[in-house]
């Protein structure tokens, strides 16, 4: 880059040594010196060609480290420590892809290396290092908001997507509500409203300029009605214009109709008419046109001048709200003491509120300068403004020149009909066109426009030596690109930080609140809950079989009625023991009786058959000698048993007690509601089973029986036969006498075997007796043993039905378990997502270089 370095000071001085200055114009001056910009353009002696072309500015020092960077690849190219060292290493194609990084809190020094660049025509980006960090996470975010809202978008859609049952709706809709807030809060990021405000005092080009940055003419510019309420241009969201003014909304179908109206409207408002104020300010729904430089929400401060207002009031709440504040200052009326006044005020609330980096000062109307009989220059004009506001106490603010009416006027044109040629990027033709134009449309209102873009052309010529200037070279020379590209600086890479970095630590925080107190700890808890349901659903499966086991040690035992037959043989063997010593009395009796009788009668009874009824001979074992035996072992063992079952129907309460609390915990585990039946209490063995009607044990021997025993054992004596019979009966018949006499030895046997009968005669008589004591044991055993096993039975039935109600609850909880898990697990893969793209933004991560590039 051709740059000059020279003493200003000897141009202001007069020094005639000093190096003729009708070279400069070509070439970028960087004064060596302390001497204001706007003394050396005066001393200089420039002619009215020169002094357009001349770019000059004030020497800078870098005092902080200070780097120029080769963006499309973050190379550093070089540390600079002044701005001429700066310059000698530039190249003019390369200018869009530097960036100045000067590590340094000093706004000032930012200020101003920026405005001497402006006064050199360089344009390139500077910043701060802390601005580059939040650029290019910014960047960063730009380049990855649509991927960041498509993972968003996609995880919302799979999730409203995703299996569930009704227990996990809490958690999609939660987690639905937090992917829309995130959504927003991207959108917002992305899509802030940045508020440009503009204020001036009134007649400076305000409404010239509100309309250059809307692209088309809404607001009505006259110098007979002011702005008189504040007016909000918002970019229309519905894509229709409308004016919501008081508690009213007026819908238009173009720009020139919302003119119309706010013009009449101001004008009755001038007049004072009643109903034409309204509380409130006026809001405008603008819908950008192509050429429109910004989507911005801009702000359309009444002058503080206006009479019988509170207007400095209303520019003191935009300072503090607007993010960019431009403030209008006519170049034909320079720095009026009005604006001295106003802005000495307005300084207090750019201090109180740190926001100077955030004014931009326009000095509007630069095409009246070719008019004035000041020396014509924009540069020589905005460096002697930025004095005085210094002098002011104004720090870190850059001013621009303009001619917002050329800018205007530039971008309507060619809407005119039959006026889209004037496009063309030939200068000749630009010419031809613009001027049968004007013969097109001479007397007509669009001459106003023509007319004053003639004009612009031939200053373009005779004082800028631009030949072939073209529409574009009229937009560019209107300063009004630079301006907005400033504006875009402040706004996107400064007053855009503070919010960017809140929005940044919001998103930041709701990761953090939704993972580490939403979807780590409720994940957590489902997979307990899981493990815990599975832990549940073993033990509801066991339980079914430990509820029969325990039901099972309660059952009858068998052992008790085996001892109660040991006992009843034990009474029977004394039952027996007493039958014996009856049937030995008996046989006694019968012995005696036998021994007394003589021989007549014996042969009496031989052949009568029998004694008399009082010869019979009988014992009995009567009823209460039975029961003496028999009842005291059923009572003994009825209490007994009872006791038994008493004891066991107390540990069955207690097994269904605990079985119950165990249902219980499974069902409030799985939040339903199964509980245990109580089954029927173990009666035991009623008193009947102590009340059995025993029949005597009757032992008889009668004279029949006794009959056929003499007649087989007595003999006579009777000659050879007697003798034979003596023999025979070895002496039983005594021969002296002829007495008839028992044998003895055959007595003894019959005696035996009557003893025998009468012994079996009593056993048949206990075995009928044991028979009904059997029947009477087993039935009472039998009734006992079907009661306790259908208590038992009736229990792990119950048990068993629960069990299974409770694994089917069970296995839905699973589901709703496996649904909420499913929930969770999506959106955690998708903040996972999510994150691994956020975590590059806030790491600061490089650019991929083709969007660097761009």
């Amino acid at each position: 880059m051709d740059i000059a370095s020279i003493d200003g000071s000897a141009y202001v001085q007069g020094d005639a040594t000093v190096e003729n200055a009708a070279g400069l114009p070509d070439r970028r001056i960087i004064l060596h010196d302390d001497t204001p910009v706007y003394r050396f353009i005066d001393a200089a002696g420039f002619d009215n060609t020169a002094i357009h072309r001349i770019r000059v500015a004030r020497p800078v020092r870098f005092s902080c480290e200070t780097v120029l960077k080769y963006k499309p690849t973050g190379e550093i190219l070089l540390k600079p420590t002044s701005l001429t060292d700066l310059l000698l290493s530039l190249e003019e194609k390369e200018l869009k892809n530097y960036r100045l990084v000067l590590d340094t809190e000093d706004r000032e020094l930012l200020s101003e290396t920026i405005q001497q660049l402006l006064y050199l025509d360089i344009d390139m980006e500077v910043m701060l290092m802390k601005e580059e960090r939040e650029v290019r996470r910014m960047d960063l975010f730009i380049w990855s908001f649509r991927e960041l809202e498509s993972i968003l978008t996609a995880a919302g859609e799979r999730i409203r997507h995703c299996p569930g049952v009704a227990s996990a709706e809490e958690h999609r809709e939660k987690i639905m509500h937090v992917l829309s807030d995130m959504e927003a809060t991207l959108k917002t990021m992305h899509m802030r409203e940045i508020k440009v405000a503009v204020m001036a005092l009134k007649k400076s080009g305000k409404s010239a300029v509100v309309n250059c940055l809307l692209g088309e003419e809404y607001t009505p510019a006259s110098l007979e009605t002011p702005t008189f309420t504040t007016c909000i241009y918002r970019r229309s969201k519905s894509k229709l214009i409308s004016i919501r003014y008081g508690d009213r909304e007026t819908f238009f179908d173009s720009p020139g109709e919302v003119k119309k109206y706010m013009m009449d409207l101001f004008k009755k408002m001038h007049r004072g008419e009643k109903g034409a104020f309204a509380a409130g300010d006026m809001e405008i729904d603008y819908v950008p046109s192509n050429d429109c430089l910004c989507n911005y929400t801009v702000i359309d401060t009444p002058g503080p001048d206006l009479a019988g207002t509170d207007h400095r009031e209303i520019a003191y709440t935009w300072i503090r709200e607007a993010d960019v504040i431009l403030f209008i200052i006519d170049y034909s009326k320079y720095l009026t003491s009005a604006e001295e006044e106003f802005l000495g005020e307005i300084k207090r609330v750019f201090e109180e509120y740190g926001k100077f980096y955030s004014l931009i000062v326009v000095v509007n109307k630069l095409d009246m300068m070719y008019m004035s009989d000041e020396k014509k220059s924009a540069l020589r004009f905005t460096d002697f403004l930025r004095a005085k506001l210094k002098e002011l106490g104004y720090r870190g603010f850059v001013v621009f020149g303009v001619s917002a009416l050329q800018y205007l006027y530039s971008m309507q044109v060619t809407r005119i009909s039959g006026c889209e040629n004037l496009q063309t990027k030939d200068g000749k033709k630009f010419r031809e066109n613009l001027n049968q134009s004007l013969v097109r449309y001479q007397g007509r209102d669009e001459m106003t426009t023509l007319s004053f873009l003639d004009t612009q052309i031939r200053n373009l010529r005779w004082f800028h030596g631009r030949k072939n200037a073209t529409l574009r070279d009229l937009k560019e020379t209107s300063g009004f690109k630079k301006l907005m590209k400033y504006i875009n600086h402040v706004a996107m890479e400064k007053a855009h930080f503070e919010f960017f970095n809140h929005k940044m630590n919001v998103v930041e925080q709701k990761l953090a609140d939704i993972r580490n107190n939403y979807l780590l700890p409720f994940i957590a808890r489902c997979a307990a809950e899981g493990s815990d349901l599975d832990e549940k659903k073993n033990e509801i499966g066991r339980l079914s079989a430990e509820a029969a086991a325990a039901a099972g040690e309660i059952a009858f035992s068998e052992g008790d009625a085996g001892r109660i037959m040991r006992d009843l043989d034990l009474a029977r063997k004394s039952l027996v023991m007493s039958l014996t010593m009856h049937i030995d009395t008996l046989v006694h009796q019968l012995e005696k009786i036998l021994a007394t009788l003589s021989g007549e009668k014996l042969n009496e009874f031989i052949k009568n058959g029998g004694f008399s009824p009082e010869d019979e001979l009988s014992g009995t074992v009567d009823k209460k000698t039975i029961e003496k035996l028999y009842v005291p072992v059923l009572g003994k063992h009825a209490e007994e048993m009872n006791r038994k079952i008493a004891e066991k129907g107390n540990i069955f309460a207690g097994v269904v007690r605990a079985m119950q609390e165990r249902v219980e915990g499974h069902s409030g585990f799985l939040r339903t509601d199964h509980r245990l039946g109580a089954p029927s209490v173990f009666s035991g063995l009623p008193a009947s089973f102590c009340r059995v009607d025993f029949s005597p044990i009757i032992l008889r021997l009668g004279p029949t029986c006794i009959q056929s025993l003499v007649r087989e054992r007595l003999a006579r004596k009777r000659g050879f036969v007697g003798w034979l019979l003596l023999i025979v009966t070895l002496g039983a018949v005594n021969t002296r006498t002829g007495r008839l006499k028992f044998n003895d030895i055959k007595l003894k046997k019959a005696i035996l075997i009557l003893k025998k009968e009468l012994e079996q005669s009593a056993h048949a008589q206990v075995d009928a007796l044991h028979e009904i004591l059997f029947a009477h044991f087993t039935q009472h055993i039998s009734v006992l043993k079907l009661e306790i096993a259908a208590s038992i039975d009736s229990f792990t039935t119950d048990v068993e039905t629960v069990c299974r109600h409770l694994t089917v609850d069970a296995d839905v909880l699973q589901e709703e378990i496996a649904a909420k898990t499913a929930l969770l697990k999506e959106m955690q893969n998708s903040l996972e997502q999510f994150s691994a793209v956020w975590d590059k933004i806030k790491n600061n991560e490089d650019l991929p270089a083709e969007t660097q590039e761009e």
